[in-house]
């Protein structure tokens, strides 16, 4: 290309390995240049949010009867398994469960 036709005024050179391309000359230039921009870059100013009463930043918590765990009463009990159950999985249907316990038994129940 010509000179004025050219993106960049470099032209291509082959280097025989990567670690002996040359430096660049203006690397500590412009290294020390980004640092002084990032050191004297302006600071942006924040805005103080000023409360009047500090509990208003406290939610309102709900009664603690609300709090108590669902359900409160066993209304459905599955008996087989006489070690731990390690596992369980629902269907996507949500029809059938499957638990598999200690001893490697797999029962699949019809919920």
């Amino acid at each position: 290309m010509d000179e004025e036709d050219r993106p960049y005024n470099f032209l291509p050179q082959k280097i025989e390995a990567l670690r002996k391309v040359p430096a660049y000359e203006n690397l500590i230039k412009e290294n020390f240049e980004r640092c002084l921009d990032l050191y004297l870059c302006p600071r942006v100013m924040k805005k103080k949010v000023h409360i009047s009463d500090p509990n208003q930043l406290i939610p309102e918590l709900p009664s603690p009867a609300d709090l108590k765990p669902f359900p409160t009463q066993m209304s459905l009990e599955y008996n087989f398994h006489t070690t731990c159950v390690r596992s369980i999985s629902v269907s996507p249907c949500g029809t059938y469960l499957a638990s598999g316990d200690e001893d490697s038994n797999l029962i699949v129940w019809h919920v």
